[in-house]
This record gives C-alpha cells, structure tokens and sequence, in this order.
C-alpha cells in the first residue's frame, strides 16, 4: 500500500467514525428533548381535554408531576390550542424547561360570567429528571381547556 492509499484509507476510517458519532449524539440529544417535551405536551393535553379536573385522573397527574395533589379552582381559561415551542437543560441534564404557547379564547372567574378573551401567552415549564423519567415541577395553574369543552 502506498502512502497515498494509506493517507486516504485513514481519513475515510475517521470520517465514517465521526459521522457515526455524531448520529449517536443527534439521537441522545432528539431522545433527551422528546422526553420532557412529550410529559409537557401529555399533560397540557390532559389540562385542555378537562382531564385534570377528575380526581380519578390524579393518578396519571402525579405520574406527570411532583405534585402530592391539585388544588380545587374556582377559575377556568379556555384555549383553542396550545403549541410545544423550546426546551432547554441544565448542563448536568437534571432539569429542564419546556416553553408552551396558549392561544386563548375565553375565561370564567368564579361566579362570573364568560369572557371571551383573545391573547396568546407562553409559559415555561419546569421540569426535574426523577430517575429515567421527565417530571413538572411547575407551574401549576388554573385549568386550560379546550373551548369545545365548555358546557354553557
């Protein structure tokens, strides 16, 4: 073998290497961020589909959050949707937080009528690994459902 072939055998034997490594890092990094995204994302759906409001959903909830229990609210907003837009972690990779976008359509406060209410709002949520598994430490809020879910 000459030089010129060993020269070109050894950097195709590093380039296949680095290209490897890189994709083993992409698919930690997707896998990292898909799971805190995916508890975030699971719970604002369980939260607009009403399914917080049920205690016997709490099971689910705690799996979910580091929350003993929920608080009973006496306000709602609805929402027509809500999107996963960021997320970021520690450099320890112990915690994270995951930015959500509410775009509203409505509230009721207490004994108040409906309002309809149009804004968008975007809340962090914050997120601590619990063993192999993503939990919210907050915030928690008043419920957000979907506006198909309100009954008057």
């Amino acid at each position: 073998m000459n030089p010129l072939q060993r020269s070109k055998l050894i950097f195709f034997v590093f380039a296949f290497f680095f290209l490897i490594g890189g994709a083993i890092c992409a698919k930690a990094t997707y896998s990292r961020w898909q799971a805190a995204a995916q508890v975030v994302k699971r719970y604002c759906q369980m939260d607009a589909e009403g399914k917080l409001l049920e205690g016997k959903n709490w099971p689910e909830v705690q799996k979910l959050t580091t929350w003993e229990d929920g608080p009973g609210w006496d306000s709602v907003y609805y929402i027509r949707d809500f999107k996963i837009l960021n997320e970021d972690y520690s450099t320890d990779q112990k915690k994270a937080e995951v930015e959500v976008e509410y775009h509203y359509s409505g509230e009721k406060k207490g004994e108040e009528p409906y309002h309809p209410l149009e804004k968008t709002e975007k809340v962090k949520f914050k997120l601590v690994k619990d063993g192999s598994t993503w939990k919210i430490t907050e915030p928690q809020r008043e419920p957000r459902l979907y506006q198909a879910k309100k009954k008057w």
